[in-house]
């Protein structure tokens, strides 16, 4: 399928449940209130993806210390089905690639993912991260429960 060229929006109080519904229909687990209180205070790395007004995808990230070094954490990268397969993911990461690069002090950026999830992974890969390990009894309420730790070195 062909690209789609998305908008980028911040993530604020006046739009937040937009995000709380596409999660919600995006990811196996429901985040709680308090994620989303938290993503209100992240709002630097994280982003709507509009196209035609309508949010087709979104991304959430907070920067924090890992290891001594200053990383950056990816909560969350969704879009709704019905407009995966037009690079609306790419666009996300391509747009939190550009931001991380402005910010030398940010060493990496990682995120934990369900070791089932093979889209996902090459996903990841194609923007050169990797496994860095495998937790086995990371979730709780989904299964399976063990996950993926991707990194990639900036």
């Amino acid at each position: 399928m062909s690209e789609i060229k998305v908008q980028f929006g911040d993530v604020n109080e006046k739009n937040y449940e937009l995000l709380r519904t596409l999660n919600s229909v995006t990811f196996p687990v429901q985040y709680t209130l308090s994620f989303y209180n938290k993503v209100l205070t992240y709002n630097k790395y994280s982003r709507l993806a509009f196209y035609n007004d309508i949010l087709v995808g979104a991304m959430t990230c907070r920067q924090e210390e890992k290891d001594g070094q200053q990383s950056l954490y990816i909560l969350t990268i969704g879009v709704l089905d019905a407009y995966r397969k037009h690079k609306i993911g790419s666009q996300l990461m391509d747009e939190l690639l550009k931001l991380v690069k402005q910010d030398p002090e940010i060493k990496f950026i990682y995120l934990h993912m369900q070791v089932n999830n093979e889209v996902g992974l090459q996903f990841y890969k194609r923007f050169g991260f990797e496994i860095a390990e495998t937790i086995d009894n990371y979730y709780t309420d989904i299964s399976p429960k063990a996950c993926y730790i991707l990194k990639k070195m900036l």
